[in-house]
């Protein structure tokens, strides 16, 4: 559960912010380019990836790793905060068993 909130906060987080960025034109993602269409399109992946978080986490954390690295690279700076709370989640969904065990 906590992975599948992450993951949405780290996509909602990176779309808004990329979003943000090439609206005010800081330097970070300064035209609306290929870079900045891969980054929204990294983090809408994010948040559908973390929705199946919960059947499979394993899967899941791998897929949001590899979203945080891609954001990452299309986004370079602008990236951080969404990279990093996909990482927590990522290293929540493959190391920690978080599923309900039945009783």
């Amino acid at each position: 559960m906590i992975t599948m909130l992450l993951g949405i906060v780290a996509g909602m987080i990176g779309v808004l912010e990329t979003l943000l960025d090439v609206v005010s034109q800081q330097g970070y993602t300064p035209t609306a380019d290929w870079h900045a269409y891969g980054a929204i399109a990294v983090s809408a992946l994010g948040i559908v990836i973390s929705l199946f978080a919960r059947r499979h986490p394993k899967t899941a954390g791998v897929l949001l790793y590899a979203c945080g690295i891609l954001g990452f690279i299309f986004s370079k700076w602008s990236y951080i905060p969404p990279g990093i709370v996909f990482f927590i989640a990522a290293t929540i969904a493959v190391f920690f068993d978080m599923r309900e065990q039945p009783s």
